[in-house]
């Protein structure tokens, strides 16, 4: 199993995708564990498919038997936006239950700030 890369996007960037690879193509499942938030693992799929208390979060690609499933950020978050209770930025983990490989990446989301000092502008 080849896991998500290790991220970095910008807060409010939209659709960022974690990948994983495996070779024994079948069912792969994804959890996280936000930032900030919620502290507890949060299972994303069970046999492939998203909970559907995630659909305003993410969407799955990859179908039963593919070599690559792809999980997809829609907005990536630092801090739980208003009504979630989780922030998208994370420790990111693809597992395949009944073979026990998984692979784990971090999606970090940083904020774009500016600074002025001395009449200045620096980004």
């Amino acid at each position: 199993m080849t896991g998500p890369l290790n991220l970095v996007v910008y807060e409010g960037a939209i659709n960022t995708t974690i990948n994983c690879s495996v070779s024994n193509p079948a069912v792969l499942d994804w959890a996280f564990n936000p930032f900030s938030g919620a502290s507890d693992s949060n299972y994303l799929t069970t046999n492939g498919q998203l909970y559907p208390s995630f659909n305003e979060s993410f969407a799955t690609v990859g179908q039963f038997l593919s070599e690559v499933f792809t999980l997809v950020v829609f907005n990536a978050t630092i801090s739980p936006p208003n009504g979630l209770t989780y922030s998208t930025a994370g420790v990111y983990k693809c597992y395949q239950e009944w073979t026990s490989s998984s692979a784990s990446g971090y999606l970090v989301v940083i904020r774009k700030c500016e600074f002025v000092l001395s009449g200045k502008l620096y980004l």
